[in-house]
């Protein structure tokens, strides 16, 4: 079950280790993509909604990535509504003095989000909405490669999308995943404390978990960041045009065959998950902190940060 955490949040102090500040380059063998380092998490932490995130961000169970990404995105909303970063509209969502008086005890209860998917977003869909109304659940096809948990989930994958920005004529998206099946050196190590403490259950790691797993990398002398984990950083205008062009040729194939596919189903449409009655008062991520992640993302392509290797497994398509 998801709780909503407290407005008074701070950022969670993960690794004290200083950041690098280079470039993301792409390692040999890696097809250009790697796991988010730790001068693009510097940037991120910057953000007015950074406590918010981390505070909220989950693991799924397997095969929730919709149910876990919905949940973070009414969370979070709700938390960004307890600061003020997010309006949500609905009955009682007036300054009167009862309202005033629950915000000091801590007893304001956000609104019920008014929530509907939109089928087959753009890339100028998904910057707009994300914009205006805040985190969304954006659904793509043939999302995750084999390594990274593309075998089990190869219909769709799931994620919250927080954020947008530019880099050399491209557009980026800032996401929460909650993927059970990724596969990075932090999640090794999550996963081994969630086998000690959590019965290997991945959903029960909360923040506090993620701090306590920073402190065990750090006196076995491992590098890296536990907030690694929270963020993925992905090519926008490329992971939406091959989940089109997997659902054109699924379909096709379909067609073909009468019912009957040799390629695995997409079994959840593209799509965005917009939260109607929203409004953003306050920027995820200012215009500073765009420009940083621009500059880190340097001549070669922000899919090598990322734990989210967008183009889909050899064959699939």
């Amino acid at each position: 079950m998801f709780t909503r955490s407290s407005a008074h949040l701070q950022v969670p102090a993960f690794s004290r280790r200083a950041p690098a500040s280079h470039p993301l380059q792409a390692q040999p063998g890696q097809q250009g993509r790697r796991f988010v380092n730790e001068a693009v998490l510097r940037v991120l932490q910057r953000s007015p909604w950074a406590a918010a995130l981390a505070h909220n961000y989950r693991l799924q169970s397997p095969g929730e990535c919709v149910a876990n990404s919905e949940g973070m995105q009414e969370n979070i909303l709700g938390t960004l509504h307890d600061q003020r970063q997010v309006e949500i509209a609905g009955n009682g969502s007036g300054g009167g003095l009862l309202r005033q008086l629950q915000r000091r005890l801590g007893l304001d209860k956000a609104p019920e989000l008014d929530r509907e998917y939109r089928h087959d977003p753009t890339v100028e869909d998904i910057v707009a909405t994300v914009e205006l109304h805040g985190p969304c659940v954006l659904n793509l096809a043939r999302m995750l490669p084999a390594d990274q948990g593309g075998t089990q989930y190869a219909g769709h994958h799931a994620i919250l999308v927080i954020g947008t920005f530019q880099a050399e004529g491209r557009h980026w998206a800032v996401a929460l995943d909650g993927n059970d099946l990724q596969n990075n050196p932090v999640m090794e190590q999550v996963r081994a404390y969630a086998d000690k403490y959590h019965a290997g259950n991945l959903d029960k790691i909360t923040v506090s978990d993620l701090s306590a797993i920073q402190t065990q990398m750090e006196r076995a002398g491992k590098s890296g960041d536990a907030g690694q984990l929270i963020y993925s950083l992905i090519n926008l205008d490329s992971a939406v045009e091959k989940a089109r062009q997997a659902y054109r040729a699924y379909m096709l194939d379909l067609a073909r065959t009468g019912g009957y596919s040799d390629l695995p189903p997409i079994t959840f449409p593209n799509s965005i998950c917009v939260p109607t009655n929203t409004t953003v008062k306050g920027e995820s991520m200012p215009e500073a902190m765009k420009r940083d992640l621009a500059r880190l993302v340097g001549s070669g392509s922000l899919e090598s940060s990322s734990p989210l290797k967008v183009q889909a497994p050899a064959g699939e398509l």
